[in-house]
């Protein structure tokens, strides 16, 4: 065997052993950590509190939110997000708010970079965090947003979102994506589950997006910065980001209403701002470039 047979041989089980068990590929200083799996060809689960289903490995839906976890005080959170560009995640202010940006990580499903019929889960980490000026740490804080800016590219696979610019963008059926639990009392959050809600359970004003849960259907604990999705022209676009839920007792507080940050009230802020994190500058790629 020639030594140019043997280099690409070695080469090509170096990229398959990446797929195939966990490891670190270092892209600055964020080190993704990557586990092939096969894709879930399973149909969706039926959760009958809070009228979710849960969304299977295999289903588009996956990726159109992403999970995020954040680790304060030695005790971790869930809640969810949203990509809008290449590496940066929108969210709602309150998940990360007094955190670290070392401390916030966030969770793809992708096939890049493995074989055909398997799927990673890609962690990243964190660089930035800019919260609203707006935001008051308030529990129904009208500026409830924040974006996340990633040390590295989201897999190329993650939907981007896009916002809506007016009321009248709304689809007849608009889409909640969450990680967040299927009741009050549970602990199951963790999985992404989804809830399809008419038109006539959406009450859209000037900051905010209200959505009546009394039908047995909607948000709950995880599903902080969750975004509501309508489908413009079979685009999804986001409506708003999930802020809080308003119950009368902790016992029914995902039975109510939730209420979300209206995004196109807020799309000027979070346009621009989106736009300059995920510009780098020339230091910034020199530093990338050098692994610093």
């Amino acid at each position: 065997m020639t030594i140019i047979m043997r280099k690409i041989l070695f080469i090509l089980s170096f990229l398959l052993a990446g797929c195939a068990t966990d490891s670190t590929s270092a892209v600055g200083l964020v080190a993704p950590l990557m586990k092939c799996e096969l894709v879930d060809q399973s149909g969706p689960k039926i959760d009958e509190i809070v009228g979710g289903e849960t969304v299977g490995l295999s289903d588009p839906d996956q990726k159109l939110v992403l999970k995020l976890k954040i680790h304060r005080d030695d005790t971790d959170s869930i809640c969810t997000g949203a990509l809008l560009r290449d590496r940066v995640i929108l969210t709602a202010a309150h998940c990360v708010q007094n955190a670290e940006a070392g401390d916030v990580s966030a969770f793809f499903l992708t096939k890049d970079g493995c074989p055909l019929g398997r799927q990673q889960q890609l962690e990243m980490q964190a660089k930035e965090i800019e919260i609203h000026p707006g935001f008051d740490g308030l529990p129904q804080s009208y500026s409830d947003l924040a974006l996340i800016q990633l040390r590295s590219d989201a897999p190329s696979d993650q939907e981007r979102l896009k916002l809506t610019k007016r009321e009248y963008d709304l689809s007849e059926e608009l889409l909640l994506l969450g990680y967040g639990i299927t009741d009050e009392t549970a602990k199951d959050s963790d999985v992404l589950r989804r809830v399809r809600k008419p038109k006539s359970e959406i009450s859209v004003r000037e900051k905010i997006v209200v959505i009546d849960q009394r039908t047995g259907s909607g948000y709950c604990r995880g599903d902080s910065g969750a975004p509501l999705i309508s489908t413009v022209w079979t685009e999804p676009m986001i409506v708003g980001i999930n802020s809080s839920t308003v119950g009368t007792a902790d016992n029914n507080e995902c039975h109510t209403i939730s209420v979300a940050i209206n995004t196109a009230y807020f799309e000027p802020w979070i346009s621009n701002r989106a736009n300059q994190l995920n510009t780098l500058t020339w230091f910034q790629k020199v530093r990338e470039f050098v692994g610093l």
